[in-house]
């Protein structure tokens, strides 16, 4: 087992959810998020996604920025509408949002 990983999801009775079109507003149907995962750029990280994870869920999200600047981000929430995190090393592949 993978020590970091809660035991709920080790259990078994976590099933991941695969939700496709504009994950801007969130997905109200599946919140509160324990992770989000953008594989596209947004120039911020939207209220919508702070306000429906947990407390410590897990942010990873390419933010984009002016003259074509990007970094990958990795965000924990720490309570409704605030999160704190850091930039990664390493080079960025996700695509852009308009």
């Amino acid at each position: 087992m993978w020590p970091n990983v809660p035991p709920r999801h080790c259990a078994g009775s976590h099933e991941p959810e695969l939700i496709t079109g504009d994950g801007l507003h969130g997905h109200p149907d599946s919140a509160p998020y324990d992770r989000i995962i953008a594989t596209c750029a947004v120039r911020h990280i939207p209220r919508a996604w702070l306000r429906k994870s947990r407390k410590g869920a897990i942010i990873l999200a390419t933010l984009s920025g002016w003259q074509h600047g990007f970094g990958l981000v990795k965000m924990t929430v720490d309570g409704p509408g605030t999160a704190h995190g850091t930039f990664l090393p390493g080079h960025v592949s996700f695509i852009e949002s308009p």
